[in-house]
């Protein structure tokens, strides 16, 4: 074994990222994890005798390309027939944007866990995405359909909950509503969501609530926030990672 890739370590901070992520996913600590792993390098896992890149697929069937920030997360990889190779994330990217046979991100080895990186097929580089794969410890979000990722705020004012529990309270058709944050693959950093239960017709409900929420909070230039009504399976995921802040 080349002494080189056993002494090997990208230096990421990966512990770290993943308690910043619990936490606020849009922090700039985790937005700084993000542009230290453009910069990096990483093993990957090589197999058979072509040598070609290791791609796992997921429950979700999801195409990831496993890395490793050190030669001992490489070390519990359970095929010990893979060989380990040192890869700049360019070239990694490069692989993982191939149209003959492109993956969705790579899946960061750690103690245990993975962290699900999506790449994107656009000028903008790469988001975080954990889903529903990751084995976070009472970890605090879940991916839905493969298509939407849902975390819990790390902090909500209390202003903005009561103005908009007054006014959900007045209307006899919602049932009930989450404040979260939510992400789609396409999207560089969550945003502030309001997930709700009711009846009724969306455009005309949503366009009035519209009107409440942004005379409650202040958005800054450009900033949006995401009314989605939620089915079962939405609802069901919101509600593993936080109360609903209104019940009927």
């Amino acid at each position: 074994m080349n002494s080189d890739i056993e002494n090997f370590d990208s230096g990421l901070d990966v512990e770290g990222y993943i308690t910043n992520c619990k936490i606020d996913p849009a922090s700039s600590e985790c937005r700084d994890f993000i542009k230290e792993l453009e910069k990096s390098r990483l093993i990957v896992a090589l197999r058979g005798e072509e040598r070609r890149m290791v791609i796992a697929k997921t429950k979700n069937n999801d195409n990831l390309i496993p890395v490793f920030p050190n030669y001992e997360e490489f070390e519990n990889w359970p095929n010990k027939s893979d060989i380990p190779y040192i890869i700049d994330y360019a070239e990694l990217k490069k692989r993982a944007l191939d149209k003959n046979d492109p993956c969705d991100g790579i899946a960061i080895n750690h103690k245990g866990s993975t962290i699900f990186i999506v790449i994107k097929r656009s000028n903008s580089d790469i988001v975080s995405n954990p889903n529903n794969m990751t084995q976070y410890k009472g970890g605090t979000l879940e991916r839905e359909k493969g298509q939407l990722a849902l975390f819990k705020p790390h902090k909500v004012p209390e202003e903005f909950r009561n103005v908009l529990r007054d006014y959900l309270e007045s209307k006899d058709n919602v049932y009930r509503a989450y404040i979260l944050l939510s992400q789609r693959p396409d999207s560089l950093s969550p945003r502030l969501t309001l997930l709700l239960d009711f009846d009724g017709d969306q455009k005309s409900f949503f366009s009035e609530l519209m009107e409440t929420v942004t005379r409650s909070i202040k958005l800054n230039p450009g900033e949006k926030i995401d009314l989605i009504k939620g089915d079962y399976k939405l609802l069901a995921a919101a509600n593993k990672i936080v109360e609903p802040f209104y019940k009927r």
